[in-house]
């Protein structure tokens, strides 16, 4: 199994965790919801019953709160995607390339832009409050620059600062590996998006997975900063799950042909 194949089978075990605790939280809210018409059968034993309602006990909580934190979830997964492509991707192209001068000049200068502005929060010792190896990253330019072949190029460098994986930044992100636009008329073309936008026309199909994308995002935020409590139901989770699926199958395929 080479690195993509890897990358996608664990995102692909990712996303099927988060629809195993859909179905468990789809059958706790079927429970609660009918808890009285169960426990009304009298040939249910009356420790049961008790048992029954300390599990269900969700007094006060509405039936799509808990639904919200299999949308972090899941965003979660696609975020953490996005790193292990770039890092798969970088990994195939040092093993193609012994030195650093030799890498491609448009993929070297993004590596080199990104690690100075990474060093920019050397004082803060963290990125974004995670405590960051400052040294092995001045250490490993060093080596770039000595064009030394123990070099690395490291992913932090591309994404690190990179932010929530908006359609936008992920077209920043592939153009910056020197793959262009990531959502362009090709993603569409994917058996995986053209499925998920039910056979729509490409540039149809990769214009709804951008706008959806988005939007899961924008959800996504408003659920983790507290901006405001929305209502997640059931059938959001899925089709976002749904969306992901396709997006993220489609990202790791335009990687694995260009870098490999």
């Amino acid at each position: 199994m080479n690195g993509f194949d890897r990358v996608e089978s664990i995102y692909s075990a990712r996303i099927d965790e988060v629809l195993g605790n859909l179905r468990v939280r789809q059958s706790h809210s079927f429970f609660v919801r009918y808890q009285g018409e169960l426990f009304a059968r009298d040939r249910i034993p009356s420790y049961l019953k008790k048992e029954f309602e300390r599990a269900l006990n969700v007094k006060g909580a509405p039936e799509t709160v808990a639904y919200r934190g299999l949308i972090l979830q899941l965003y979660g997964a696609f975020e953490r995607l996005v790193t292990e492509i770039t890092e798969a991707t970088l990994k195939a192209i040092q093993d193609k390339t012994s030195r650093y001068s030799e890498l491609n000049e448009g993929l070297r200068n993004a590596h080199t832009v990104g690690s100075a502005r990474l060093l920019t929060k050397l004082h803060d010792r963290n990125i974004n409050g995670v405590t960051f190896d400052f040294a092995s990253l001045q250490l490993n330019m060093a080596a770039c620059f000595r064009d030394d072949k123990n070099y690395q190029l490291g992913a932090d460098a591309f994404t690190a600062l990179l932010g929530v994986c908006t359609a936008e930044r992920v077209d920043t992100l592939f153009e910056a590996l020197r793959f262009g636009k990531a959502f362009d008329d090709n993603l569409g073309k994917h058996p995986g998006i053209k499925s998920w936008a039910k056979n729509a026309g490409a540039r149809e199909a990769v214009k709804l997975a951008r706008e959806s994308l988005n939007e899961l995002v924008r959800l996504r935020n408003q659920i983790a900063h507290g901006s405001a409590d929305p209502d997640v139901l059931d059938t959001e989770v899925a089709q976002a799950a749904a969306l992901l699926n396709a997006v993220g199958s489609a990202l790791v395929a335009r990687a694995r042909s260009k870098a490999v």
